[in-house]
């Protein structure tokens, strides 16, 4: 039989919302300086790549920031949950609205680091273009796909 009492424990929880305040505070501090490095001091090659950089860099923030905010406990072993930061004066409503907020953060995410490795892989191949992804309408398909997917 599986025994659930030591993956929650309400004594961490003091742990858990230190840990997000404190990486959502360094975030904060870094993410303007990483995004003035990122647009000015990239070199002229790489002029498209430095794009996704920031657009990964920024739904990375934000997911960040939406974490801080809701801070949300998984109740093992159902599919739900409970939000313990600010926003949990907003009442199941807002805890929804929050939820919904944080699932359409972390899937542009995904989709930005999807369009990262995409980049890199057809970047690092011969350029005659006779492979997988080898041609750029491949690559808008594959997007196009996986962002349906998503």
């Amino acid at each position: 039989m599986i025994d659930f009492a030591n993956i929650y424990r309400p004594e961490w929880q003091f742990l858990y919302d230190t840990t997000l305040d404190i990486t959502s505070s360094i975030g904060i501090i870094i993410f303007p300086f990483a995004a003035f490095v990122v647009l000015y001091k990239s070199t002229p090659a790489m002029e498209t790549y430095k794009w996704i950089i920031l657009n990964t860099m920024l739904w990375s923030f934000l997911f960040d920031l939406i974490l801080c905010m809701y801070k949300p406990i998984t109740l093992f072993p159902f599919f739900m949950g409970i939000a313990t930061g600010p926003t949990k004066s907003f009442g199941s409503y807002g805890g929804f609205v929050q939820f919904e907020a944080t699932i359409f953060i972390y899937n542009h995410h995904v989709f930005s680091l999807l369009i990262c490795l995409l980049y890199r892989y057809s970047n690092a191949l011969p350029i005659d273009g006779n492979y997988l992804l080898g041609k750029t309408w491949h690559i808008v398909v594959a997007l196009g796909l996986a962002y349906a997917g998503v």
